[in-house]
């Protein structure tokens, strides 16, 4: 059995509150192959790429499209059978997949 959730998170200059919506992530309640998580860079000039290799999430990158496409884009990178969002700014519970 593959993924069976992909977590899109799209960024844009979001050092600041990355790190922790990462770090929620990494600690949810199902096991690390039951989910991925997907970070999409929109264009960022700040190190919120280098704070995605740190948490393990996998990174897309693109130029500075907006929100809806880099969401887009997090959707074609997924490989899970289902797919959610989350912002960078947002910290997700520890149950928050599980409940989905």
């Amino acid at each position: 059995m593959g993924v069976a959730v992909s977590v899109v998170v799209p960024f844009y200059n979001a050092a600041d509150t990355l790190a922790d919506c990462l770090e929620a992530l990494a600690r949810q309640n199902l096991a690390d192959g039951d989910y991925e998580v997907v970070a999409v860079d929109d264009g960022s000039s700040d190190d919120g790429a280098g704070l995605v290799e740190r948490y393990g999430a996998r990174l897309v990158q693109q130029a500075n499209r907006g929100a809806p496409a880099a969401r887009n884009r997090g959707v074609a990178a997924a490989s899970g059978d289902w797919v959610a969002f989350t912002d960078a700014d947002c910290i997700p519970t520890r149950g928050w997949l599980r409940a989905l």
